[in-house]
């Protein structure tokens, strides 16, 4: 048996965006569809029907409200490849939503301050929750 080595950094990018999004949006496998997924249209790329599913919007918008660009690299994430790697992105992609699809992670338990937190920055910002 060939001995498997370290991890294509393409490869790798993926596999932290894909946790990255298990712990800010569980379940988010279920609102990709990996046949119509594109990694250079800002709608049909896996953050862009993310936050279309969310909010109707594109992955500009998923870049602002998850301060991806200032607190995070989308690169390091594989939400946003190279141009010569948007084809092998696309298929890793879908291989990672298949593969959640069929054997979910499982989720950690979060603390009470966190749910708290992510249902108060969901909510609209003009209504008052107190």
């Amino acid at each position: 048996m060939a001995k498997l080595g370290p991890l294509d950094p393409l490869e790798a990018q993926v596999a932290a965006g894909a946790r990255w999004l298990d712990d800010r949006h569980p379940g988010w496998w279920d609102w990709v569809d990996e046949t119509r997924l594109s990694m250079v249209s800002t709608c049909l790329c896996v953050g862009g029907q993310i936050e279309g599913h969310l909010t109707g919007d594109d992955f500009g918008g998923f870049c602002a409200r998850h301060e991806i660009g200032r607190a995070l690299n989308a690169e390091q994430l594989g939400l946003l490849p190279e141009w010569d790697e948007r084809y092998a992105s696309r298929d890793m992609w879908r291989w990672e939503i298949l593969a959640r699809r069929q054997n979910p992670p499982k989720q950690r338990k979060q603390s009470w301050l966190t749910n708290f937190m992510r249902k108060f920055t969901r909510r609209d910002r003009d209504t008052e929750i107190w």
